[in-house]
């Protein structure tokens, strides 16, 4: 289990906000909304980006943060300023938007809201701080005309599916859909252009 928080009330309350209705246009800081902006808003995006200047020095390609270390200590600080930053509603800038799922301040959208990045640059899950595990599960293609006798072109697509170990269900290692014989060629021919 995660050695911190991972969101009080009002983050998540944020973050439900931010699901149901989406992300803000991304705005770059111009001086104009610079002027609009309270000292505490500005005091955050200063340490943001002081702290984001530091951790070019620390982060090293290739090298994961491990618990304690200095590296994700920093990563760890990014994430609360930038939860600060949601707290006083600079959502809608880019430079905070830039770094929300990467430092692990909300859930990653392409993920379903589901599941935050930790400073070690794995997956967790956003309800109850678990790593997340990914399974490849097949998935048999049948043409929708063939049914009920559920026919295919013998076609099998592999998916990397996620899930949390504790309040998520293992998928199963099959899993079949239907498409009709017309999106079926459609698809090919897709993915024939791309070769």
């Amino acid at each position: 289990m995660l050695s911190f928080e991972i969101a009080d009330d009002a983050i998540r309350g944020l973050v439900k906000d931010l699901q149901t209705n989406g992300m803000p246009s991304p705005q770059p800081l111009t001086e104009e909304l610079l002027r609009g902006l309270s000292k505490e808003q500005i005091e955050t995006l200063k340490n943001l980006s002081h702290l984001s200047d530091q951790q070019q020095s620390i982060i090293q390609p290739d090298v994961f943060p491990e618990e304690g270390d200095e590296a994700w200590n920093l990563r760890l600080e990014i994430r609360t300023i930038l939860q600060q930053a949601l707290r006083l509603d600079l959502v809608h800038l880019k430079m905070v938007q830039d770094n929300l799922v990467f430092f692990g301040a909300l859930p990653d959208p392409q993920k379903d809201w589901r599941y935050f990045i930790c400073p070690d640059f794995k997956y967790y899950c956003w309800q109850c701080g678990s790593e997340v595990m990914s399974k490849t599960v097949y998935v048999s293609i049948h043409y929708k005309e063939l049914r009920p006798t559920m026919a295919g072109g013998g076609e099998v697509e592999t998916q990397e599916i996620w899930y949390c170990p504790q309040c998520g269900v293992e998928p199963s290692s099959y899993s079949s859909r239907t498409e009709s014989i017309g999106e079926s060629l459609s698809r090919e021919q897709g993915i024939a252009r791309l070769c």
